[in-house]
């Protein structure tokens, strides 16, 4: 199985496209199901428009959510998630902020 490959190589997370082909929204059983193989962290992605969509994936498992189209589209979006999860919103990224 891949993912226990990735395991192998102690890989730091894997971001993963859970849109199916075809399909307009995210398959949170995607996730759901890596985070059960796994304990690399997983990163949902795709069909990501609202605050709920949100939600189910870091219920589903996901340690992180990458999300664009939704601040494209409202800036005000990233407010609701910044209340919505004061205390667990971190940057890891060390990149500088613009």
């Amino acid at each position: 199985m891949l993912v226990k490959i990735l395991e192998e190589y102690s890989i730091s997370y894997i971001h993963v496209d859970a849109m199916l082909p075809g399909h307009k929204r995210a398959n949170i059983e995607i996730i759901r199901k890596l985070v059960e193989l796994t304990n690399i962290p997983i990163i949902g992605n795709n069909s990501v428009r609202t605050i709920n969509d949100v939600h189910k994936m870091l219920r589903a498992g996901a340690r992180a959510v990458s999300i664009a189209r939704p601040l494209i589209q409202n800036p005000k979006f990233i407010q609701r998630l910044v209340r919505d999860y004061s205390g667990r919103i971190t940057d890891e990224s060390n990149y500088s902020t613009i």
